[in-house]
């Protein structure tokens, strides 16, 4: 997505950097509203991080990307570019 600056990562440990951090915290929001589950960095307020189980299948892949897709969504109601 256009809103993603740059993606880290070391194996399933993701972190994903937005290009403005007041997205953050509302991008973040809305996603657990819907299930899936991304946190904050303390060290970085324009990233969140993604730690899936080392367990998970492709199913639950698709999900949770089909919200955070939805979440880049959300964020273009907000106008925060």
């Amino acid at each position: 997505h256009s809103y993603v600056k740059e993606i880290r990562y070391a194996g399933l440990f993701i972190g994903v950097e937005l290009v403005n951090k007041e997205m953050i915290e509302p991008f973040i929001l809305h996603v657990v509203e819907k299930g899936v589950l991304v946190d904050f960095f303390l060290f970085d307020p324009n990233s969140f991080r993604i730690a899936p189980p080392l367990i998970i299948d492709y199913h639950d892949i698709d999900k949770a990307v089909a919200v955070m897709n939805e979440g880049f969504k959300f964020l273009e109601n907000l106008d925060l570019v």
